[in-house]
Formats: structure tokens, C-alpha cells, sequence
């Protein structure tokens, strides 16, 4: 059984909702406290099908309750000229989440429109770490096969692995797609 050491507050569980808006589909979400193995942060379930429809830089926004500690550490990896300009990093890392409006590109590229509004900072692409990012603030894809066991899983790079095993036809599709082209090559049309 899994101990608490206190019970969550309802504002802290509303940052971590069941599922998660993505590509205009909702998913849903699984939560994991593992430092240090593969299944830690969060997980999003996607079903292969749909797989090649999901944003993955929509995904770098991650669920409410964990964008405030990526936005804190990609702050914290600027260069220290840019740094040193958004001080103190916590107080600027909460207005960024707290007045930031949420988009369907990539974080970084929202952060320095951003910043360069509220704050006048000119912030380039080249000078975000996103490496810095630790794996369980990077979301985690569970690929799920039509009888929703997990055929694959991983971080981003496992969107793009997933068509490929989405498109395997059952042999009766596949049957019925011979029987179909052959039957309108004859000029028959109707089954």
C-alpha cells in the first residue's frame, strides 16, 4: 500500500488531472513517483491509432501541477545574462505560469514570446537547455495496442516509432481490401 505523508490539497490534485487535452483529444494520465527509472513523471496513454496525431510539442506543456518546475529549471539554464535579468527566478517562474496563456507549440518558443512581451528580454532559441530537463518533467507516451496493452512506450522519440505499428491490418481488413480492388477492376461495384 502507498503512504502519504499528508494528504494533497484540492488545488494541488486540480494540477494533476486524470486526463490531458492534446492535438484537440483527450488522454488519459498516469502519475509515478520512481526516481531514476524509466516510468517516472507522467505518462500519457495513447492509443496506437491515434499516436501519429499527437503533438509532442504540445505535450512539452505537460499537466498544470509540474509546469511551474520545468519553467523554473529552463529558466535556471539560461546563460546568465538572460538569468540575471528575470531574478529572482521563483517570482518570475510563477507569473510565467500563472499569466502565460497556454499554446499548441513548442514551450520554449511560447517562453521567449513571453518573456520578450512582459519582460523585454529577447531571449533566442539557441540559448534554451531543454537537455536540462530531467525525464519525469518530460512527458512520458505510453502507446497502447488495440486490446489496450502497452506496445511501446518512451518519451517524444516514440510518436514518431508508432505509425508504423498502427498500420498493420488485421488479415481480414487486409483480405477485404484484395476482395474490394479486384471486384472494382471487374467493374463491380457493389458487394
Amino acid at each position: 500500500a502507498d503512504v502519504l505523508a499528508r494528504e494533497p490539497d484540492s488545488e494541488e490534485l486540480a494540477g494533476l488531472p486524470e486526463t490531458l487535452s492534446i492535438s484537440g483529444r483527450d488522454f488519459s494520465c498516469r502519475y509515478r513517483f520512481e526516481p531514476g527509472q524509466e516510468t517516472d513523471g507522467i505518462t500519457l496513454q495513447v492509443p496506437a491509432s491515434m499516436a501519429s496525431e499527437v503533438s509532442a510539442e504540445e505535450a512539452q506543456w505537460l499537466v498544470p501541477g509540474r509546469l511551474r518546475e520545468k519553467v523554473t529549471l529552463l529558466l535556471k539554464s539560461l546563460p546568465k545574462a538572460h538569468r540575471k535579468s528575470l531574478m529572482p527566478i521563483a517570482d518570475t517562474s510563477e507569473i510565467i505560469c500563472r499569466v502565460m496563456p497556454r499554446e499548441r507549440g513548442p514551450l520554449i518558443t511560447s517562453l521567449s514570446r513571453f518573456i520578450h512581451r512582459r519582460f523585454g528580454i529577447d531571449i533566442p532559441a539557441s540559448e534554451w537547455m531543454p537537455e536540462a530537463i530531467p525525464d519525469h518533467l518530460r512527458m512520458r507516451f505510453s502507446i497502447l495496442g488495440p486490446d489496450g496493452r502497452e506496445i511501446r512506450s518512451g518519451r517524444e522519440e516514440v510518436l514518431q516509432q508508432a505509425p508504423a505499428e498502427s498500420q498493420k491490418q488485421p488479415a481480414e481488413v487486409a483480405r477485404l481490401r484484395r476482395r474490394w480492388r479486384r471486384n472494382t477492376r471487374r467493374g463491380f461495384a457493389g458487394w
